[in-house]
């Protein structure tokens, strides 16, 4: 069952990474791609873990932890895409690279499992299948397993509260605009979005206490795969989902304007086209 939750993510979160990067909007094309890859990486580890669990990894041997680098792009692009919209941002800033840097380190960590010889990897790979705590217990790279399992969930956390700040700031100093029902939409969306990012934090929480505290203990080890799934399934599922079944969401996106007041000289003509025929 969960599995099928998980597909359904994948494909729902490929159809709205496509709408968002090959729309022909220029003003939203920096928000658009966040987004687009924050859901590609999203889908990338998802698939990642359905090779896992279901010993497919074992004819794609290459893959196997590819996807432990990428969890650490998700919290970054999530916040800068609430950012992005927040302040109407429509480039990406040199200081922003610094957010990547934990995605760095990850993928140098792991270089030497990457480089390995295929027939070692192969081995190690159908070893893991026949015991997947080695997954979570093993060292497969230059630093400790068990680092993932305090910096992901202290990561998250941090970006979780740059999220929710975000937008309690946006409401304390927000104005009312001619758009009020678009930024009404948006804003619902993004707390769908910062909530649902919410629940994978507190699954890493379950995780850390069972894999960090209680490794030895069997429940915990068949308590691991399970727990994380519904929550990042349904998490998934949820923001791929809703931007399919409402799409007036992204026509909103360009008149989320705190500080510049929308007015006859800054709206172009296609931009008032469009939100008059969304309002009708």
């Amino acid at each position: 069952m969960v599995e099928i939750i998980f597909i359904g993510s994948i494909f729902c979160s490929l159809i709205t990474a496509y709408l968002l990067l090959f729309r022909k909007i220029s003003y939203q094309t920096l928000s658009d791609y966040t987004l687009a890859f924050f859901l590609i990486c999203n889908s990338y580890c998802v698939l990642s873990y359905l090779l896992l669990v279901s010993n497919w990894i074992i004819e794609l041997p290459l893959f196997y932890k590819t996807g432990a680098p990428i969890n650490y792009l998700i919290p970054p692009l999530g916040y800068l895409y609430v950012r992005s919209i927040l302040r109407n941002e429509k480039f990406t800033q040199k200081k922003d690279l610094w957010h990547f840097v934990p995605f760095l380190i990850f993928v140098i960590n792991y270089l030497p499992f990457y480089l390995m010889p295929y027939q070692q990897k192969n081995q190690l790979v159908h070893a893991v299948t026949q015991d997947l705590s080695m997954n979570y217990l093993s060292k497969d790279g230059l630093l400790p397993e068990y680092l993932n399992y305090i910096l992901r969930p202290l990561q998250v956390g941090i970006y979780l509260i740059f999220q929710w700040k975000l937008l309690i700031d946006f409401k304390n100093t927000s104005r009312e605009n001619p758009f009020i029902v678009q930024t009404n939409a948006v804003l619902k969306w993004l707390k769908v979005f910062t909530w649902a990012n919410s629940g994978v934090f507190f699954s890493f929480i379950i995780i850390i206490l069972f894999v960090v505290e209680a490794p030895q203990i069997n429940t915990a080890l068949d308590f691991v795969p399970s727990t994380p799934s519904i929550f990042y399934a349904a998490m998934l599922l949820l923001i791929s989902s809703y931007l399919i079944t409402h799409p007036e969401v992204f026509v909103g996106l360009p008149y989320i304007k705190k500080t510049l007041p929308i007015t006859a000289s800054n709206v172009k003509p296609e931009e008032i086209a469009t939100t008059t025929d969304f309002e009708n």
